[in-house]
């Protein structure tokens, strides 16, 4: 509503207006001022009163879901025609997608194991029916001569491991290329027949470390530690090498400065090593013998070493820990009886 006028004073008016002038202007202005007020006072009298907030209908009530009787249901009729799980409340209807995705999963295996029953079955029939066997273990084999699959896996490794033991037999020096266990040739070389089976049993024992002692020349101790790293090559795989402990020592004296030689890793890291006669000549500045046999201790890989010096030469030449890294555990045997050349 507008607030009522105020009549202005006549200090208001216009002051250049004269006296009647003044007395219109301000008629004029108190005519406005009334029409005004009754415009407002009829605009109220067309105002209507509000409508009455119409009253709601109660929320009808939850039903219970019809699996675990506990928590409610929005929709009792499904989320759409036909839902599995109407009624059912959230969690009662996870756990029953899971356990149906589990039981289609479980019966998705039992599919493909009656299935694969099924193809060993007709795989069986199949062999039962084949005029072929294997020449090695009469298992029958299918549509050839020849043998069976695991003869055929054994053969493989059989070669494997003969092209193992024709690697290290060429490792060797040429003079000790025959050398083997079951050569002929080792009853001439090695009269010492108790050092033979000793060396035999320490390879098959599966020792880290042999010392062939000797002091005589010509007794067989290089022939003994060519024939152990030959069986262990068929024995156990391992791939071998040998080394002369002289022309060892002068590896990396021979080298370019500063490059190491690919020999002294070669014989720190090989699966079998043969150090032969260790101990007898002068030492030899940045020799990599004593290095090599501490590497290869602390990595227990086999190392075979003759020596035609006692264990006391070999400490006062190598120091103590060496000599101990040598003979901690070790197989240690003597060859004493020389043969004839």
């Amino acid at each position: 509503m507008t607030a009522a006028y105020d009549h202005p004073s006549s200090d208001e008016l216009e002051p250049d207006l004269d006296e009647a002038e003044r007395d219109e202007l301000l008629d004029r202005e108190v005519d406005d001022g009334r029409a005004l007020e009754a415009i407002d006072h009829e605009d109220l009298d067309d105002v209507d009163e509000p409508a009455p907030a119409p009253e709601r209908e109660p929320a009808p009530a939850l039903a219970l879901c019809v699996r675990c009787h506990e928590r409610r249901v929005w929709d009792p009729a499904g989320f759409y025609p036909g839902d599995p799980y109407a009624g059912h409340c959230a969690g009662c209807r996870d756990q029953l997608t899971r356990d149906a995705r589990l039981q289609a999963e479980t019966e998705r295996e039992a599919a493909r194991a009656a299935e694969l029953k099924a193809a060993n079955e007709r795989m069986h029939a199949r062999f039962a029916a084949s005029p072929y066997s294997c020449p090695d273990c009469g298992e029958k084999v299918l549509d050839r001569p020849g043998r069976c699959g695991a003869c055929l896996v054994l053969e493989r490794e059989r070669q494997d491991r003969r092209d193992i033991v024709d690697a290290t037999a060429r490792a060797l020096p040429v003079r000790y290329r025959w050398c083997s266990f079951s050569a002929p040739e080792l009853a001439q070389r090695v009269l010492d027949t108790k050092a033979i089976a000793q060396v035999r049993k320490a390879v098959a024992d599966g020792a880290d470390r042999i010392l062939l002692l000797g002091p005589t020349p010509g007794v067989g101790k290089t022939v003994l530690g060519a024939c152990a790293l030959v069986e262990l090559a068929a024995l156990r795989g391992f791939e071998g090498r040998f080394i002369e402990a002289q022309d060892y020592a002068y590896a990396r004296a021979r080298a370019p400065l500063g490059a190491e030689v690919p020999d002294v890793q070669a014989a720190i890291e090989c699966d079998a090593l043969v150090i032969d006669e260790l101990g007898p000549d002068k030492p030899v500045h940045n020799s990599p013998v004593a290095e090599t046999i501490h590497a290869r201790h602390a990595a227990m890989r086999v190392t075979i070493v003759t020596s035609g010096v006692s264990l006391a030469q070999l400490a006062e030449r190598f120091g103590d820990g060496i000599l101990r890294r040598l003979t901690e555990g070790a197989a240690v045997i003597h060859v004493t009886k020389g043969a004839p050349r």
